[in-house]
């Protein structure tokens, strides 16, 4: 997260205790970093995916690295394609919503 993603990380507050902000924070090339870590987490599933339902397989540091993409694009976007929100739910069963 901290090398990559500037737009959200810029625009796309990360709350996690606030469930109400869909919509906001979109601003200039948000849309493209949401597609970016879209494509990315395909990506992951597709290559590496087949030992579980997380990123690389069973749930790890890849996910936690991940985590505040996920966590912003959960609380912000109102919709994700079917594997942004399906990595939105693994991270939220994964505790990383209750830590907060």
């Amino acid at each position: 997260m901290h090398a990559g993603f500037a737009a959200v990380r810029n625009h796309v507050p990360m709350n996690l205790r606030r469930l109400d902000l869909a919509g906001k924070g979109h601003g200039t090339g948000v849309a493209e970093d949401i597609a970016r870590a879209c494509e990315i987490r395909r990506d992951c599933r597709r290559r590496r995916g087949a030992g579980g339902d997380s990123l690389l397989g069973a749930f790890g540091t890849a996910d936690a690295m991940f985590a505040p993409v996920v966590a912003r694009l959960d609380t912000c976007v109102a919709e994700l394609d079917d594997a942004c929100s399906a990595c939105a739910r693994r991270t939220e069963r994964a505790g990383l919503r209750r830590m907060a």
